[in-house]
């Protein structure tokens, strides 16, 4: 069962909706500077049976066991303010959860999982922003890697991906939303600077943790 987020209706939320050309402008910034980071990301050990699609329930564990230990702490920062939840966006550790407990963790095992302690800091909101992209695309790219490793889970599938799953078969319309609802809070080039940089500490702050 996966998890679905209706794009909110008219959430646009400052003035006219920005044209199309230049969000794609906007995301083009952000995605240029966390390319080889995220490329990164998918060749380490942790994830790389994942990418590969070819992946064991004990691998597939580690991997949502580490990415939890990342996403918990991360999205109490996150989502310490408003900023998220005007956008739309929803936490995904507690989907990571419920994928922890199908594979067969105790509710004891997951509280005893390690978190990560080395945070990106996060000095404004331009910053969130760029944090907030990192772990909404990985929705989408995560729908790639169900995709990949479907075959490897076999019955799983149907109860321990929510996480890779999480808006189903609206994450397009989703990625498309939320891109909109981003760039209409980066308006100038300060901004898409700071937002850029709160993008690559959190690649390269998750990168570190699932090295470890």
């Amino acid at each position: 069962m996966n998890w679905r987020s209706e794009p909110p209706c008219g959430c646009i939320s400052q003035g006219r909706p920005r044209p199309v050309s230049e969000v794609e402008a906007v995301c083009a910034v952000l995605r240029r500077a966390t390319h080889d980071l995220h490329e990164r990301l998918e060749r380490l050990p942790v994830m790389a049976p994942l990418t590969a699609g070819c992946v064991s329930a004990p691998q597939y564990l580690r991997a949502l066991a580490r990415l939890y230990g990342f996403y918990a702490p991360m999205e109490a920062v996150l989502f310490g303010d408003t900023l998220p939840d005007s956008m739309g966006v929803r936490p995904k550790s507690p989907a990571l959860l419920r994928d922890l407990s199908a594979l067969g963790l105790s509710g004891d095992a997951i509280t005893t999982l390690p978190h990560c302690t080395r945070l990106p800091a996060l000095s404004d909101p331009s910053q969130r922003l760029g944090a907030l992209y990192v772990l909404e695309g990985a929705t989408l790219g995560g729908r790639v890697v169900l995709r990949r490793i479907a075959d490897s889970l076999g019955e799983l599938t149907h109860t321990a991906t929510n996480f890779h799953g999480f808006h189903g078969d609206e994450v397009g319309p989703w990625w498309k939303y939320f891109q909109a609802e981003l760039t209409e809070r980066l308006r100038d080039q300060p901004s898409i600077a700071h937002a850029t940089h709160g993008a690559t500490a959190t690649f390269d702050s998750l990168g570190a943790w699932l090295e470890a």
